[in-house]
């Protein structure tokens, strides 16, 4: 229990964990996870975190698999109608397992998604990343594009993922719904657990960050038919939509981010629009008072260095 604390205690002060991987490491160091994997970024400001990691990890006797370097981007600054992205590190992604047939298992379900299995892969990940099983059927459905536009409107399939992140802020995945008796036990279970064994995380992850600024209106969430793209100007599976959920981008820094809020809302605003907010960031996710508009920047848009890059399987 010595290198699993002393593993924690790297964790909660490491600058390259976001709050969802630091979350899911804890988790996982403490086995109420048998697998997980996590994203460590790395600047200038923590070059050895890296190395101290993997020796914690190595110290533990933890199996793991750790993708090549890859840069990732922030927003830089926002100058009139261009939202400038800029290089800031790089990113490496770890897969981690409990023991070598996890591991072997996780061979099954990398395979599952590489054929685009997707029920398979979906019941084999569910397992080996400890989700509650009606919420791995639940999310089985939900990724079927027929099944997402018969069964729900936009704002009644948004608004479930906002109440269920804000019902069951302890855990990974995406309950079946907020009243899930699975999901509230599990919750209950890991708060318990993270509380107990690693305070440190806890009382940050739980404390409340409020501030405000002007945010600007930017892309809207959305899921297209699967024969098109939304970026090749793909058809939604909602042409009528009876809410919004829209991406908004924080105009003043807080603690040297630029940070990015998802915002659901039945009044429509237009794109770029800035309107005052005050933010109260806990947990994983963020609410937001908004007020009146204040002015639209017209063809507002963003200049990266390049495309942004995601896992790969």
């Amino acid at each position: 229990m010595k290198e699993v604390k002393s593993a924690l205690g790297f964790m909660s002060s490491a600058q390259g964990f976001g709050p969802a991987d630091k979350l899911k490491l804890a988790l996982f160091l403490l086995k109420a996870k048998p697998c997980t994997y996590v994203i460590l970024k790395i600047t200038p400001d923590n070059l050895d975190e890296k190395a101290h990691f993997e020796q914690h990890l190595n110290e533990l006797g933890i199996l793991f698999d750790v993708s090549r370097p890859k840069s990732f981007e922030e927003i830089s600054s926002i100058k009139g109608d261009v939202v400038h992205w800029k290089i800031k590190g790089t990113w490496h992604g770890y897969d981690l397992f409990s023991s070598a047939e996890v591991k072997r298992q996780f061979k099954n379900y990398v395979q599952a998604v590489r054929k685009q299995q997707q029920v398979l892969a979906d019941r084999l990940g569910g397992e080996l990343y400890g989700y509650s099983s009606c919420c791995v059927e639940q999310y089985t459905k939900d990724h079927n594009i027929g099944h997402l536009r018969k069964n729900y409107s936009y704002c009644e399939f948004y608004t479930k993922l906002h109440d269920v992140e804000r019902k069951f802020p302890f855990l990974t995945h995406t309950a079946c719904s907020s009243s899930c008796a699975k999901s509230r036990s599990l919750n209950e279970k890991y708060s318990k657990l993270l509380k107990k064994n690693a305070p440190a995380f806890f009382k940050e992850f739980t404390a409340k960050k409020q501030h405000s600024s002007p945010v600007i209106v930017d892309g809207e969430s959305d899921i297209f038919d699967d024969k098109f793209s939304g970026i090749l100007g793909g058809k939604s599976i909602w042409p009528v939509k009876d809410c919004h959920e829209y991406g908004v981008i924080a105009a003043k820094q807080y603690e040297n981010h630029y940070y990015l809020y998802s915002y659901l809302t039945k009044q429509s605003y237009e794109h770029g629009t800035i309107v005052p907010a005050k933010i109260t960031m806990q947990f994983n996710y963020a609410d937001m008072e908004l007020g009146k508009p204040v002015k639209i920047i017209a063809g507002i848009r963003h200049q990266r260095q390049f495309a942004l890059l995601g896992r790969e399987y």
